[in-house]
């Protein structure tokens, strides 16, 4: 006669090296502790659906525990009085979990972490980068799928970057954005980049700006303060009238 299981009859329980063995839980019908010849137990309910026998993995001892084992053939049992049947249900939600998985996969917000541990991290400068992706990049395509990003949805981006006044900024997105879509294409995300041929939106310009005598004075005076040798070359550095070539040499 089959005897209710308690976790201490579960777990003193030694497979039987010959073959699988279903212990019946006579706390609740149906459920059984199925123990293969590798030692290794698992939970299952036997049911009868639409007159034909059917079955039910619940989960793995002792991931799931005995409590957790009879809730869940409990709820699955409910499931058959209402005519539905449960291992139906499970590969349906099982379905729809591997779709949101798959979803969420390849979203840009999703690449941009990978990207980071796997490449911007070893990078003395991938802090910034990241940085900048985060606030330009994951705050407008977080959510959207990476093969929705397209050529024009990249110069949109940058054209909104420039016309807030910041211009350079807008190079260094675009150097970066081609990069993360570079590293998509090359783990074959992506067949193409779509930052392909989008060129620097701004043009930017290096300026030359001459010290006035009152900026020298107070540097050469700083130079002096600091000393040898980083002193001495900012003199050299600011005037080449200040006699250094002997030094350089």
């Amino acid at each position: 006669m089959a005897r209710s299981l308690t976790v201490k009859a579960v777990e003193n329980l030694k497979p039987d090296p010959t073959k699988r063995l279903e212990i019946p839980d006579a706390a609740l019908s149906g459920l059984y502790l199925v123990v293969q010849p590798s030692g290794v137990k698992s939970w299952a309910l036997r049911y009868r659906f639409a007159g034909k026998p059917a079955k039910l993995t619940l989960g793995r001892w002792p991931v799931m525990g005995l409590a957790e084992a009879r809730s869940a053939a409990a709820e699955a049992i409910q499931h058959v009085e209402h005519g539905t049947d449960p291992s139906v249900a499970k590969k349906v939600t099982k379905a729809k979990r591997l779709e949101v998985q798959l979803s969420e996969r390849d979203k840009v917000r999703t690449l941009v972490e990978q990207f980071d541990k796997r490449h911007l991290s070893s990078l003395r400068s991938g802090k910034q980068v990241r940085q900048h992706l985060d606030r330009f990049v994951v705050s407008a395509w977080g959510e959207r799928d990476i093969a929705s990003i397209t050529r024009r949805d990249v110069i949109d981006l940058l054209d909104g970057v420039v016309d807030s006044g910041r211009a350079t900024t807008a190079n260094r997105v675009r150097a970066y954005l081609s990069g993360f879509f570079n590293w998509a294409v090359a783990r074959e995300i992506l067949e193409v980049a779509p930052t392909t041929g989008v060129r620097a939106p701004a043009k930017e310009v290096v300026r030359d700006r001459v010290l006035s005598d009152d900026e020298v004075r107070w540097f050469w005076a700083a130079c002096e303060r600091v000393g040898p040798p980083w002193g001495r070359w900012g003199r050299c550095s600011s005037s080449p009238a200040s006699g250094c070539g002997r030094w350089r040499r």
